[in-house]
């Protein structure tokens, strides 16, 4: 009489077998993520180093002329401590506190602003920020809702306009009509393989994603709709807001496209966030992700 056949155990059935030993399950579980350096806590920088190079005297530099002259020297002391020069990147103003080195107001809006913006957005935001300071008798602050509130408002004195459910006029991307172009070339949809139902297909879908309107695209050139009033004046106004009131004064004009020019701008952390990643209180990605820093050196 033949022997009846085997039956095959089911899957994830690890019982002994006589042959085999362990029968491995079907389907293995994932292998855990390796781990990653934005994973760990952050931790605080290291002391500033005793060497010839962090433990030279105080610096203070009051002009761009002595900025140029120092400069070996300031390259040599960061990088005698590489680690803390890290800190470079954050706010490079403050990083050479860290060092010793003082900077004037001049100066340390200079070093700033050089490393924020290429030449001509720098001219033009230095144009707008003496015109406004020189008309407003104080530092314009366009990217601060509660200030742009009372520039247009008490100091400029205009209606409030009832802006709810508005959107400014934006200008599309350089490339907006390759990417129409590309919606209207896509291709169909196919059933790849047989046994795949095709109410699955039907649920994929292939497109090219759409610009989206950022307040770097905001048309200054593009007219503004003519708004009913409003009976309260707003606290706050963003950039967004402000858009619907730069036809109506040159002064609200030039603090929007100065509010533009700051958010496209490399964004350095303030004094109190720069102190907390210091001392590894906050998260940051350039001290999760760089060790260390090192400038190359001018040759004689």
């Amino acid at each position: 009489m033949a022997d009846p056949p085997k039956r095959g155990k089911p899957p994830g059935d690890t019982r002994k077998s006589k042959s085999k030993g362990l029968v491995p399950p079907r389907h293995a579980p994932a292998a855990p993520r390796p781990a990653r350096p934005g994973d760990a806590a952050p931790t605080p920088v290291p002391p500033r180093r005793a060497t010839e190079g962090a433990a030279a005297g105080p610096i203070a530099i009051e002009t761009h002329r002595a900025l140029i002259g120092k400069q070996r020297e300031l390259i040599a002391r960061l990088n005698a401590d590489p680690e803390r020069s890290v800190l470079f990147l954050l706010n490079p103003v403050l990083a050479f506190q860290e060092l010793g080195v003082t900077l004037s107001r001049d100066v340390a809006h200079h070093v700033l602003h050089r490393l924020q913006h290429p030449v001509a957005l720098r001219e033009r935001r230095d144009a707008l920020e003496a015109a406004l300071t020189e008309r407003l008798g104080e530092t314009p602050r366009p990217t601060d809702p509660a200030w742009v509130s009372r520039l247009l408002f008490e100091t400029l004195r205009l209606e409030p306009r009832d802006t709810a459910g508005q959107s400014p006029v934006y200008q599309p991307p350089l490339n907006a009509s390759f990417i129409a172009a590309l919606q209207t070339i896509r291709p169909a949809q196919t059933q790849r393989y047989a046994t795949r139902p095709r109410r699955l297909l039907r649920r994929a879908k292939l497109s090219v994603a759409p610009w989206s309107p950022t307040v770097r695209r905001m048309d200054l050139a593009a007219p503004v709709p003519d708004l009913p009033g409003s009976d309260r004046a707003p606290d706050a106004v963003s950039l967004e807001e402000l858009w619907f009131y730069k036809d109506r004064d040159e002064v609200a004009r030039q603090a929007l496209e100065l509010g533009i020019l700051q958010r496209q701008s490399f964004p350095f952390q303030t004094p109190d966030a720069f102190r907390r990643i210091r001392d590894g209180e906050k998260r940051n990605a350039f001290r999760a992700w760089i060790r260390s820093v090192r400038f190359p050196e001018r040759r004689r």
